[in-house]
């Protein structure tokens, strides 16, 4: 495969074999890492959807004071949910 890089990359590429790392290295970690990066953009995302609903939901009201009771009420939940997931043999 033939793949023609900017002058730009072309420097960065140099600069990392130059410190012992093949050109196919360093375009494999590159790669990988602008795969986190899309997956924790997205990631991201989600989470700025997920925090805007909620402030939704607060600004109309639909939320429960955080209290003993309530926290016992999750663990129990949680609890049970746990002890319900079946577990390998």
């Amino acid at each position: 495969m033939t793949i023609t890089l900017s002058p730009e990359t072309e420097t960065l590429v140099a600069k990392h074999t130059r410190e012992g790392i093949d050109v196919d290295a360093v375009l494999k970690e590159a790669l990988l890492l602008l795969d986190e990066k899309k997956e924790h953009d997205r990631k991201l995302a989600e989470l700025k959807a997920m925090i805007a609903e909620a402030d939704e939901d607060f600004a109309a009201g639909r939320f429960r004071e955080f209290t003993k009771e309530v926290a016992e009420e999750i663990k129990t939940k949680a609890r049970a949910s746990f002890l319900a997931k079946p577990r390998g043999e």
